[in-house]
């Protein structure tokens, strides 16, 4: 076994039925769920004891952590995650495959279990229908990263750009399948074709059992966002043409044993939506109408960046609606930890937050992106 300063390391996930050997004690468990966890440092031992595999590799990445800020130091701690579901989002472009690496282990540190990855012209996929850049991944590299994600506890949700944002994927390279400058057409069946072939090659490189489709910002509801979002002519998507999107995707994926996550700003009525939207809004048709009309089990990811508030009630809202809902935040540290102290209030079965970077790492902002995953992997684990 490895010694550290002269003390043992001893590791083991929690036997119900017998305890080890170790100093594992069953109180700390009853109550602590799967991914509970308890790490002791005293002596000449250093013991974790976990729930769980999850559990075990959340003690060992905390022990890692306090390793590496404070050195060995004597404690006692049994915890567990304020919040079930723990996300960072990032944006796969320009990204080097040493710099996916380093997030994934920052992620591990700061006790994330999940890891959504937005494709774009970042990943030389054959059946991407436009153009990749000329450092993009290759389909190899996205192999390795996808299982050192794995290695690393973090499940990995790839998100498409779906419906809205078709500037890169649909409409340099198909313009014909687009309904207007920034949305595909709902109603041409040869988006589906291309978005099908897609849709096969991502979830077979990473191994995904959920995927995310977008479908935020359907953009050129009002005059001024008209002018800007929309040729001469064009009219802004219907609502009704968004709700068969949904469901055509959902369906694909539902054939091949995939769940189907969305953001969910388009189904929020007007008080419910994030500050930013409200300040900016215009109207949207019927479209908050159309949450009564999707399937249940596709999972609503909730976005408030900038939000000034101690409660979010569109997760209320959505849950209500027979949703499961996580909440998503930003690099704005007050919402995150007041989003993730309201979730975690909610105490529902299922729980879940996300930490977005958007075009930060592509940027090469790399001291907010870091900040974001040990602030936010706080907030998330500890709600709030």
């Amino acid at each position: 076994m490895p010694k550290l300063d002269g003390r043992q390391l001893r590791a083991s996930i929690f036997d119900r039925e017998g305890l080890s050997s170790l100093e594992c004690d069953r109180k700390h468990f009853e109550s602590k769920g799967r991914q509970g966890y308890s790490l002791l440092i005293n002596g000449q031992i250093v013991a974790v004891c976990g729930a769980s595999t999850a559990g075990l590799l959340h003690g060992l990445s905390h022990f890692q952590y306090i390793l590496e800020t404070e050195g060995l130091v004597d404690l006692s701690l049994a915890e567990a995650p304020a919040i079930e579901l723990r996300a960072l989002h990032i944006v796969l472009r320009r990204l080097s495959l040493d710099s996916l690496f380093d997030i994934v282990r920052r992620a591990r540190l700061a006790r994330f279990n999940t890891l959504i990855v937005m494709l774009t012209d970042g990943a030389a996929l054959k059946t991407y229908p436009s153009t990749v850049r000329a450092d993009a991944l290759s389909k190899e590299e996205l192999r390795e990263f996808s299982k050192f994600a794995r290695e690393n506890g973090l499940n990995i949700v790839p998100e498409i750009k779906l419906l809205t944002h078709q500037q890169v994927f649909l409409k340099s390279s198909r313009p014909e399948l687009m309904f207007n400058k920034v949305t595909y057409d709902p109603n041409n069946k040869d988006v589906y074709a291309v978005v099908g072939d897609y849709l096969d090659e991502v979830i077979d490189i990473f191994g995904a059992d959920s995927v995310h489709i977008g479908h935020d910002e359907v953009r050129g509801f009002g005059v001024a966002a008209r002018r800007r979002w929309l040729n001469a002519g064009e009219k802004p998507l219907d609502a009704n043409l968004f709700f068969q999107d949904v469901v055509r995707l959902y369906e694909m994926l539902k054939k091949k044993g995939v769940e189907t996550w969305m953001w969910g700003d388009m189904l929020l009525p007007k008080q419910m939506l994030a500050e930013i939207l409200q300040r900016n809004f215009q109207e949207r048709a019927d479209y908050p109408e159309m949450i009564d009309r999707l399937p249940k089990d596709v999972v609503i990811n909730d976005w408030h960046y900038f939000d000034e508030r101690e409660e979010y009630p569109s997760i209320d809202y959505f849950h209500a609606k027979g949703f499961r809902v996580y909440g998503a935040t930003w690099h704005d540290q007050s919402t995150a930890r007041k989003f993730s102290g309201y979730m975690a209030s909610r105490r529902w079965s299922s729980s879940g937050m996300i930490a977005t970077t958007w075009t930060l790492a592509p940027r090469g902002q790399w001291e907010k992106v870091h900040q974001i995953i040990t602030e936010s992997g706080s907030a998330f684990w500890n709600g709030g």
